[in-house]
């Protein structure tokens, strides 16, 4: 070719176009311009033309349609190169060098994948795990342009580069070469302008921060294939942003992400998702939007319709509770577990509940008494495993997978960590809790939303403040959790625990009826447990029957004291109530004095 011409290669003319029909189509789309040479050479037509003109010959010729079909057309000006590189490859998607990687056939997808996870190959002569610019030169643009020409289909305006890159690449040839990547993309923009479909597998990527303006180059780009590259992490897909919206089809199947969700499906599909929202299909999978954490069937499909429900739940907290004294009882079972055999609180929790904890020990501590706590070791070294307080920027710059281990999912690792990793010695008592409680109805289904404030004896000396949420739901006439929130806050010697009692607690009730009219009198805390062993201190009311479980609550309401107390009182009093609310009675002020 002599100097100051160049190639215009056409493609997607269909075979049965003859040589006096393709001149015609050419001839009516430029005007006034001769070409030097015009001539079919395999499944492309080249026209050779003036340099100068090229811009004007491309812009006439691409896109314009032929026997129904639409054509494409590229430029080049180095024809030993396009020859030689045709010669080998003819029609068949084979560039110099460059091993696999044909076109893809045509699928339901746009590619043809592997379905296995794996790394990605990685390294080779050169590793480069950051970019960085190493100029092409005008023998190396003309590669690259060539490679582009063969490896489109304006059938499938699929762009298939997959394997393009190999272990014994010159430096210059690096996906983490921006100008290489800038180069290719703008051969992307002007010559393959309607591309639907990229494969970038098997190409040694590690990072994509060269592609972070993919989508100026290719506003019509939906289907993407990242398949076998060392992508390292999640950080990296960020770069792709600019395709928020356009991606209908990803294909990554990397173990580095997969291993960044602690090998959790679900959760690389969501971190996928929440990048991409209008992905179709994720590694050749329809994507479905499923609730990251499931509580059977019936609640997943609550979940599925929540937002066109959400006007069946109240926002007042002001919902009358239809069944409080249930829920006192629950709690109180709850809590009598809790203090003595943990292992059986797991008939409470829903198979798939979810149980989270936070601990700030100083913030809300009323007194300084924190400092001189013998407990203070013990209960820092169970919560710092799993406090995820989110406004602690030790939580929020941790990696996902880390704050993901910080959520006990399931019963089952909720009583573990429970009876074997959280502290053993507490002593809970009613009298020093303030609890709240109103229903929520999603469809048919029935919740209650319990919030629990007060203290709970570590040792004879101290008493720690906490606050408890849970969701609660009916399940064959059972109450159990779904959802348990618990903070951790500060400790109070137990001698100053009544000052400090949850407002509309019993023991903050029994405080103010006993001050009266004399507000400078000095009440005297009753401590929650003299002895905190872990067993219980008294007579079980479990082993009562349900009449005088009743009876024992009512006293215990009344007089502010244990539960194990007033049955106690009332055994001794041959279940005279009366008789019993005096013997506590005394007994307080016996202690006060």
């Amino acid at each position: 070719m002599s100097h100051g011409t160049v190639q215009i290669h056409c493609k997607g003319v269909p075979n049965r176009v003859t040589q006096k029909q393709w001149n015609n189509f050419v001839n009516n789309h430029i005007k006034g311009k001769k070409w030097l040479k015009n001539y079919r050479s395999g499944s492309e037509w080249i026209i050779i033309v003036k340099e100068h003109e090229k811009q004007e010959w491309q812009r006439s010729l691409n896109g314009k349609s032929i026997q129904q079909n639409r054509v494409t057309a590229f430029i080049t000006n180095d024809d030993d190169t396009s020859h030689s590189q045709r010669g080998r490859g003819r029609g068949r998607g084979r560039g110099r060098g460059r091993g696999r990687g044909g076109a893809s056939n045509r699928h339901q997808s746009a590619f043809q994948n592997s379905h296995s996870f794996s790394t990605g190959k990685g390294g080779g002569k050169h590793k480069y795990g950051k970019v960085f610019n190493k100029h092409l030169t005008n023998k190396q643009q003309t590669d690259v342009l060539a490679l582009c020409a063969q490896r489109y289909s304006a059938d499938t305006k699929m762009l298939s580069l997959a394997g393009i890159i190999t272990d014994d690449q010159e430096e210059w040839a690096s996906f983490s070469n921006q100008s290489f990547v800038q180069h290719l993309l703008s051969i992307i923009k002007d010559n393959c302008v309607e591309v639907k479909s990229i494969d970038f597998s098997n190409n040694n990527i590690e990072t994509l921060e060269a592609f972070r303006n993919i989508q100026q180059f290719t506003p019509f780009l939906e289907n993407l294939s990242l398949l076998g590259n060392p992508i390292p992490n999640f950080s990296e897909i960020g770069y792709l942003h600019s395709l928020r919206y356009n991606l209908h089809e990803l294909y990554l199947q990397n173990l580095n992400l997969l291993h960044e969700v602690s090998q959790i499906k679900e959760l690389y599909v969501f971190e996928i998702v929440k990048r991409f929202p209008n992905l179709r299909l994720l590694d050749n999978e329809s994507v479905q939007t499923q609730p990251l954490v499931s509580f059977g069937t019936p609640l997943d499909e609550l979940a599925s319709n929540f937002k066109q429900n959400a006007h069946l739940i109240p926002v007042s907290a002001h919902q009358p509770c239809p069944n409080q004294s249930q829920i006192q009882s629950f709690i109180n079972n709850y809590y009598e577990l809790f203090d003595t055999d943990r292992r059986k609180l797991i008939a409470l929790y829903h198979v798939d509940a979810i149980f989270t904890l936070t601990f700030t020990p100083h913030e809300d501590t009323p007194t300084p008494f924190e400092n001189r706590s013998s407990a203070h070791n013990a209960i820092a070294t169970a919560c710092k495993k799993l406090n995820r307080n989110l406004v602690d920027d030790g939580f929020t710059s941790a990696p996902r997978y880390r704050q993901l281990q910080k959520v006990k999912h399931g019963n089952l690792d909720i009583i573990k960590y429970l009876s074997e990793e959280f502290v053993q010695r507490t002593k809970h008592q009613i009298s020093y809790m303030s609890i709240d409680c109103h229903p929520i109805k999603v469809l048919t289904q029935n919740f209650m939303h319990v919030s629990v404030n007060g203290f709970y004896a570590e040792n004879q000396e101290s008493a720690r403040k906490f606050n408890r949420t849970m969701l609660l739901m009916q399940d064959n006439n059972a109450i159990i959790i779904t959802n348990d929130q618990l903070h951790i806050g500060g400790v109070v010697p137990q001698t100053k625990l009544l000052k400090h009692a949850p407002a509309s607690s019993i023991a903050d009730l029994n405080k103010q009826s006993k001050k009266g009219g004399t507000q400078n009198s000095d009440v005297t805390a009753v401590p929650i447990a003299t002895n905190v062993s872990g067993g219980s201190t008294g007579a079980n009311p479990q082993n009562l029957d349900s009449a005088r479980q009743e009876l024992a609550m009512k006293v215990s309401q009344r007089c502010g004291c244990p539960l194990d107390i007033s049955v106690k009182a009332l055994i001794a009093s041959n279940w005279d109530p009366q008789s019993a609310v005096t013997r506590i009675e005394t007994m307080k002020q016996q202690q006060q004095n």
